[in-house]
């Protein structure tokens, strides 16, 4: 288990704060690295500035800076069993540039920095020409398996997406097939519609039916379900299942009266109008 904190301390909401935790657990995963402290901490230009000029000697802004806490690769802090790596900071204002300037997106452009960042943090650096190759490897395989998560993700929750509409179609099919209430309520809605278009009803008193018809509808879809839960948990003949089904089905029956009273009292007096 790995601690990842990402500090936002700009003005602005960062929503890919999410995706810099992901996009760290990934490499900890490649390093094959467990109960790891570190921090991100997300600052503007002026900040990175000052913190480039007091401990780099920098007098300009840059995309990131990393503090390890360990002096070399064979020491390491341990603070409550978890090997505290250190703190990484990256300039957002940095990174929206950069992002522009490179043609990608500010998501790829931070994690990106967060990964780099993240490398510095276990001692890996560029200063040559080898360890530079080194560190770009295996930035390259973080951002690979990343990219590759990240897209899997999408193509997952498209596909649930679909198979959710495709299963409540077929629990609406079945609830037609087995429930023949269901049927006359439809048709007692296309009628009303025809009537409707006849007698010429405002806005309102088209939305006070459509919302009537779904509503009606959807209580008997609640009772067929309930009937479903019933039978399921008691296939046995029971006289409390029987009092469960038959109330389910009156609170269907009442709501259907109402829906009745209501439609009759907006079409009853146009259709007086009309036969006068």
């Amino acid at each position: 288990m790995n601690q990842i904190e990402v500090v936002n301390e700009t003005k602005e909401e960062i929503k890919e704060i999410e995706s810099i935790k992901e996009v760290l657990k990934v490499a900890l995963s490649i390093e094959k690295l467990d109960h790891i402290e570190m921090n991100v901490i997300l600052v503007d230009d002026e900040k990175i500035h000052s913190l480039n000029k007091k401990y780099r000697k920098i007098d300009r802004p840059t995309d990131v800076i990393s503090f390890a806490l360990e002096d070399d690769q064979t020491s390491t802090i341990d603070v409550y069993d978890y090997r505290v790596l250190g703190d990484i900071y990256i300039s957002i204002e940095t990174a929206r540039r950069q992002a522009k300037e490179y043609g990608h997106s500010f998501l790829r452009e931070i994690t990106f920095l967060t990964v780099h960042g993240f490398y510095h943090l276990l001692g890996y650096d560029h200063q040559n020409p080898k360890e530079e190759e080194e560190m770009i490897q295996k930035q390259k395989a973080v951002m690979n398996k990343f990219e590759h998560k990240k897209k899997y993700l999408k193509t997952l929750d498209q596909k649930r997406l679909v198979d959710s509409f495709r299963h409540a179609f077929d629990g609406l099919m079945d609830a037609y097939e087995s429930e023949q209430n269901l049927c006359v309520h439809t048709i007692v809605a296309i009628i009303v519609i025809i009537v409707g278009l006849i007698v010429g009803l405002t806005n309102y008193e088209w939305i006070i039916c459509l919302m009537l018809f779904g509503l009606v509808i959807t209580a008997e879809l609640l009772n067929t379900t309930f009937e479903h839960m019933v039978d399921l948990a008691c296939p046995e003949i029971n006289p409390l299942a029987k009092k469960v089904k038959d109330t389910a089905a009156a609170s269907v029956l009442v709501f259907a009266f109402v829906s009745a009273v209501i439609g009759l009292m907006i079409f009853v007096p146009k259709i007086i109008l009309i036969l006068k």
